[in-house]
């Protein structure tokens, strides 16, 4: 419960696989010399659930 506050909360939430694989490789290539591209895939497999995950990232320095 939060300070001050009459009544409890509960949060919810989808229960963790017991036995899973968990993995993420990433790569970046500095595209100049403020620009850097980079892509990374990350993975959490278990016998009941798959979640994949593709990002993109683009970082700019000025």
């Amino acid at each position: 419960a939060f300070l001050g506050a009459a009544t409890p909360f509960q949060t919810y939430a989808a229960p963790l696989a017991r036995n899973a694989l968990v993995a993420e490789a990433g790569l970046a290539w500095r595209a100049t010399a403020t620009t850097t591209l980079g892509v990374s895939y990350s993975a959490a497999i278990s016998d009941k659930a798959h979640d994949h995950a593709l990002k993109g990232r683009i970082d700019v320095r000025f």
